[in-house]
């Protein structure tokens, strides 16, 4: 816990992934190692960090390229890397989860693309893990959440009871494009959450996410959460006070959650920095006090059932 104006506050990071997640010098696929679970402790214990959700990435590598057929070869090239260093199996997630003592929540990953039969299999599997969600990005596994062909999947993460984050806004590399995010855009949350009004469900990044344009699609994140009690915002990679503080306003203090995409943000929230700046950006909000409280943990506990 961190201590804010006296008081004690709960810190539930709901958005990263494993500290070697973004290594450059990685091997492919990952190898996991006891000691990445030492290190993410530690950045945890020096941020004041209780809990952390933990992502896993599940891709498709042949339909990717299928995907990508239309892109330049540059963009091809740079596609390819970025999306083998973020691919984090289900597997590599568990082994977080159970050597945490309980500090890091699991959230499972599926290739949308799948048959119903082997979605069936894999949702069986990430409960199985003790998960308690799923990160779908539509990004860099290339659908549209409005598809109704993923209506198999968003019927089987509401039958089991499982969260499902959704990325919104754009991505590194050649996603920084809006035309290739464009499937990212919280307006294709819309349908989702209309035809699963039981379903929760989390727009990562509410919509902001974007080097070139921060808070590129922040009015349709707001648009949607606005409408459905059901969905809710983290601020991960959002850097920006008034968009947070308009989120409250717009949409409610209990549904924005406080992230720090840990440990994809170079030189301030990395492998090396930790989580630390994120966590102090977020006491500085100029909210008072009882908001920052949920943001910064209750309102994640609530929702995670802690």
């Amino acid at each position: 816990m961190i201590e804010v104006e006296g008081e004690k506050l709960l810190v539930i990071d709901s958005h990263i992934h494993p500290p070697d997640a973004l290594d450059y010098d990685h091997r492919y696929p990952h190898s996991f190692s006891p000691s990445l679970v030492e290190e993410l402790l530690a950045r945890m214990d020096e941020a004041g960090v209780d809990y952390v959700v933990m992502f896993a990435v599940e891709l498709d590598p042949e339909g990717y390229e299928h995907f990508m057929e239309s892109w330049s070869s540059h963009h091809k090239s740079m596609g390819r890397m970025i999306l083998r260093m973020v691919n984090t199996p289900n597997e590599e997630v568990k082994e977080y989860v159970k050597r945490s003592s309980g500090r890091v929540v699991g959230f499972g990953s599926i290739n949308p693309h799948l048959s119903e039969e082997s979605l069936e299999e894999k949702i069986g599997i990430i409960k199985d893990y003790g998960f308690k969600g799923l990160k779908l990005l539509p990004t860099i596994q290339f659908f549209n959440p409005a598809d109704e062909n993923l209506d198999p999947l968003f019927k089987l993460a509401y039958r089991e009871g499982l969260i499902v984050t959704i990325h919104t806004g754009c991505d590194p590399g050649p996603w920084e494009d809006p035309r290739l995010s464009a499937h990212s855009n919280p307006k294709h949350i819309e349908k989702v959450a209309s035809r699963y009004p039981g379903l929760k469900i989390v727009m990562a990044h509410m919509g902001s996410y974007s080097a070139l344009m921060p808070g590129i699609w922040f009015e349709e994140a707001m648009e949607v959460a606005g409408h459905h009690d059901n969905v809710y915002v983290d601020i991960a990679a959002v850097f920006s006070r008034r968009l947070v503080k308009e989120a409250v306003r717009r949409i409610g203090e209990d549904k924005v959650l406080f992230g720090s995409d840990y440990p994809a943000i170079g030189g301030y929230c990395d492998r090396k920095t930790g989580m630390v700046n994120c966590v102090r950006w977020a006491v500085s909000f100029d909210l008072p006090l009882r908001v920052r409280r949920k943001i910064l943990g209750e309102n994640a506990k609530k929702l995670l059932s802690l």
